[in-house]
């Protein structure tokens, strides 16, 4: 409290000083030109008094015969001049005194004077004081302030009598000149008292409203620190902490007791000291802020903590630099998310390895570096075969698993400064960086790793929901060799591990000039059949079902064409493999489904009709094509009786899992086991089985011919569907000796050219 009272008097006396200085030498000027006026105004009346007085004198000694002063013309001069004196100040209004001396031998005789007492005569040698009549006898005419022959204070005017031995002396007492200044410098100081009484209450005033908002503002601002997790800080010119907020043991872990006198280079790893001392050096120089630089701190329990500074100048009165205070804020958290983005950015969430995006980076950086040093490098492109089953089937979860357990193995099989990467569901690269420039010596090198990569891949996968096995395909492009960008090579990889795919599987490929053109034959061929589906380019021909015995029709089976714009009519064997490759079964089954109901909506009500359409493995196999089977039965007028859905023998062999069969019964279709007899393996998943209809493999017919061992192997297969107590369809009867032979061992139904190829629906139901 005291040192803000201090304070308020300290700006007061600041406020008043100026102003009493300012009333005080305007006084001053005031004085100083009234006397000046006064000093004029005594000497231009002495002046003028001197001279009436000469004249007067002069006409006494001529003219003067006044009988009372005995003819005496001094006598009558000196009355005259009294009586002019009190004619004079009665004019004047003011309280001259005037004296008329005169100097004989070493004395000065007042020999006239305006008072009743006149002063007595002056020894000259005895009197050593400076009086206007001594002055005025040695030779002197002015006017000044003096003390006079009675030690007075006076305004004094003194001039020698022209024409005489007298000489003149005027005087005002300096008091009474200087009394109205008096006067008004007393009402002058009641005014400036009670005007600064007003100012120091007005100022006292506002003092104490400055002081409540300074107060409140205090106990805001420290309410702001205590609040914020931000720590406070300022230091001196040399970075020393001269005051650290409490939330510094927060951000740190030190209390701020432990803090001061330290710098924050003590406070950070060496390295990092280093550096922000080099910045902070070259803010101090040029008196700049510091603007969000970030540093590393190690907290009091040994981890990193990053800080974001920020902080300005502050200087004393005459503008040196005192030091900085400022702001420490705690990013490291907001770091650690940085990190986190930059490596979902460029790493796989699922494994941890490189994402496409940083590989193809590294492979641009690959070439560059093989072609600086010409060594070889290579790229590994690998595909998981059997993957999607495990995942289609034990769920995504479980797929997971498996690919971060591959993943863990791929790491082990490399060096460290290769590269593995996941670009995709299944599919891996592995970029490996060579050391030598001789192709042959790098192939021998990558097939040791291929080998170590296939033989992890393909060790058991140990779940908790049971032991999985899967194979690699791999394709192998050479750096710089198979292309100068990443993304050929890349591209040249994967034609390769498709060959590998197209070979068996499970096995490596190394790319060559062919496969590319394979590569980019497939590539044409993907295009065109994407814009077959878009141009509704494919065409159902059906082929009619006939009874074996009465040659009725009893049905038509659906077969797909390709109608190419310019290769024609192309057969399924010409593009059905394409499609399988590219992924399109279920698309294709879906079109046909779709063509076949717009067919066959207007002879719904003809019961005699059954079409057959063949289900692909691919859509047997996915949950969304029963699901979509289901969906159309439930929302359009499908009768499912007359409707059997084909699917190949070997489709159920591997999929012996009875639930499609069940859902698509369940919906009112009919099942048959297309080409029967191709199976390899025990006939025993018959028994599994709930099927109508089993169609036997056009190769067994047409085999009959070639000898006696193919007749009896139809014959047995033949008897053995009868004894399954299912419909049995022959199919590819072109002659009637095939027809009979098929008649004769159990056949029920009859497909082939015998009866009629393949038509469009136009043709058959004009």
């Amino acid at each position: 409290m005291r040192t803000k009272n201090a304070s308020f008097l300290v700006l007061f006396l600041k406020v008043m000083i100026p102003v009493c200085i300012v009333i005080f030498s305007f006084s001053f000027f005031l004085l100083q030109k009234a006397t000046a006026e006064k000093k004029e105004t005594i000497y231009e009346s002495t002046l003028m008094l001197s001279h009436m007085i000469s004249n007067v004198a002069k006409f006494d000694r001529e003219f003067s015969l006044e009988d009372a002063f005995e003819r005496d013309a001094q006598q009558a001069t000196l009355y005259q001049i009294k009586q002019t004196f009190e004619k004079f100040n009665n004019i004047q209004k003011s309280q001259f005194e005037y004296y008329i001396a005169e100097k004989s031998d070493k004395k000065i005789k007042f020999i006239a004077c305006s008072t009743d007492n006149k002063p007595n005569e002056i020894i000259l040698n005895k009197y050593n004081v400076k009086t206007p009549i001594i002055e005025v006898f040695s030779g002197k005419n002015s006017v000044d302030i003096l003390y006079n022959h009675e030690h007075k204070k006076v305004f004094a005017a003194y001039i020698k009598i022209p024409e005489s031995n007298w000489a003149l002396v005027v005087e005002e007492s300096y008091s009474e000149h200087i009394k109205p200044f008096k006067e008004s410098a007393v009402y002058m100081s009641v005014i400036i008292l009670f005007i600064l009484s007003i100012i120091y209450f007005i100022l006292k005033y506002y003092e104490q409203k400055n002081m409540q908002l300074i107060n409140e503002t205090e106990h805001r601002y420290k309410n702001l620190l205590e609040s914020t997790h931000n720590w406070i800080w300022e230091v001196d010119t040399e970075g020393k902490y001269t005051y650290v907020s409490k939330q510094v043991e927060e951000i740190l872990g030190y209390k701020a007791q432990e803090i001061i006198g330290k710098s924050p280079f003590d406070l950070m790893p060496k390295d990092e000291a280093l550096r922000i001392k080099r910045a902070f050096k070259k803010i101090i120089e040029n008196e700049q802020e510091i603007i969000n630089i970030e540093n590393i701190n190690i907290h009091k329990n040994g981890h990193e903590v990053v800080l974001l500074t920020n902080g300005t100048p502050f200087f004393n009165a005459t503008g040196q630099l005192l030091g900085y205070r400022g702001v420490d804020r705690d990013i490291t958290d907001e770091k650690n998310k940085q990190k986190e983005i930059e490596h979902l950015a460029y790493y796989d969430l699922l494994t941890g390895l490189a994402n496409r995006k940083t590989i193809s980076i590294r492979i641009d950086e690959e070439i560059s570096y093989t072609q600086r040093n010409e060594i070889v490098s290579a790229l590994i492109y690998m595909d998981l075969d059997g993957f999607k089953f495990i995942n289609d089937s034990l769920g995504h979860n479980h797929g997971d698993k498996v690919l971060q357990i591959v993943a863990q193995r791929l790491k082990e099989c490399i060096r460290k400064f290769d590269v593995a990467s996941r670009v995709g569901g299944d599919e891996f690269i592995v970029l490996v960086r060579g050391k030598d420039k001789d192709y042959k010596k790098c192939q021998i090198v990558l097939k040791g790793l291929i080998h170590r990569i296939i033989n992890a891949v393909n060790m058991p996968i140990d779940i908790e929901n049971g032991v999985n096995h899967i194979g690699v395909s791999i394709g192998v492009a050479f750096i710089p060799k198979d292309g100068d960008n990443a993304n050929d090579i890349i591209k040249r990889a994967d034609s390769a591990m498709y060959k590998a795919k197209q070979m068996g599987k499970n096995r490596a490929v190394f790319y060559d000039k062919y496969l590319q053109e394979e590569a980019d034959k497939h590539i044409e061929i993907k295009n065109e059949l994407v814009n077959a589906f878009n141009n509704d380019e494919f065409v159902i021909y059906y082929q009619s079902q006939h009874d074996v015995d009465t040659a009725e029709v009893r049905g038509y089976e659906a077969l797909i064409r390709w109608k190419h714009n310019t290769k024609g009519i192309l057969m399924p064997y010409e593009f059905m493999p394409y499609v399988e490759k590219f992924g399109l079964s279920l698309e294709l089954d879906k079109y046909v489904c779709e063509k076949i109901y717009e067919h066959f909506y207007k002879l719904r009500q003809d019961d005699s009709i059954n079409i057959s359409i063949n289900i692909s493995a691919t859509s047997f196999e996915d949950p969304e094509f029963i699901a979509y089977v289901e969906e159309k039965v439930k929302n359009n007028d499908v009768r499912t009786n007359q409707v059997t859905l084909e699917i190949t023998e070997d489709t159920l062999i591997k999929n012996l899992d009875a639930s499609f069969i069940n859902r698509i019964r369940a919906l009112g279709f009919r099942v048959s086991i297309d080409d029967f007899g191709t199976g390899y393996s025990s006939l025993s998943y018959l028994t599994k089985i709930d099927f109508d209809e089993i169609k036997l493999d056009m190769t067994f017919i047409h085999a009959i011919q070639n000898s006696k061992k193919d007749e009896e192997i139809c014959k047995l297969i033949l008897h053995m569907c009868n004894e399954l107590g299912a419909n049995v369809v022959a199919e590819g009867i072109e002659t009637r000796e095939q027809l009979e032979f098929v008649k004769k061992e159990g056949a029920t139904i009859i497909q082939g050219y015998f009866y009629s190829k393949p038509l469009p629906y136009e043709e058959i139901f004009s």
